[in-house]
């Protein structure tokens, strides 16, 4: 969680992760450089949870432990970092269990969140700020 100011509210993103032929990759950004994203107090209050969460997982899992002090923010309940797939699978069980939902990837939300903060009809003044952030991921 050391890419997580909760203090500030900022969230420094440093790389990506992928999994290619059933193996986890780590890698650079896109653009190969980090970038800051300021996060709002409901997000801050929910991963100030999740670290109190994972502090008891930890304590459970006592010598079974496999993550770090300062290492990622979802985890197995023994610590290692989830596999980016795992959290794709969730949205699409959702999804089909809402039946009322229409198919999405999760990378689809991305789009859609660009394609509402820049809508002409919507007055929202962050766009200044998010357009870069969008236009360069």
């Amino acid at each position: 969680m050391e890419d997580i100011d909760l203090d500030s509210k900022k969230v420094t993103i440093t790389g990506s992760t992928a999994v290619i032929g059933g193996e986890r990759v780590n890698g650079t950004t896109k653009s190969g450089r980090s970038r800051v994203v300021s996060i709002d107090d409901e997000t801050v209050a929910v991963l100030r949870q999740r670290k109190a969460d994972q502090a008891a997982e930890q304590l459970k899992a006592g010598d079974s432990w496999r993550g770090t002090k300062s290492g990622y923010v979802f985890t197995t309940g023994w610590g290692e970092p989830i596999y980016p797939d795992t959290v794709t699978s969730l949205m699409t069980k959702l999804i089909r269990a809402s039946k009322q939902l229409p198919h999405a990837r999760l990378h689809d939300l991305r789009h859609y969140a660009d394609g509402w903060v820049m809508c002409p009809a919507v007055k929202f003044p962050l766009v200044e700020v998010v357009e870069p952030v969008l236009r360069s991921a």
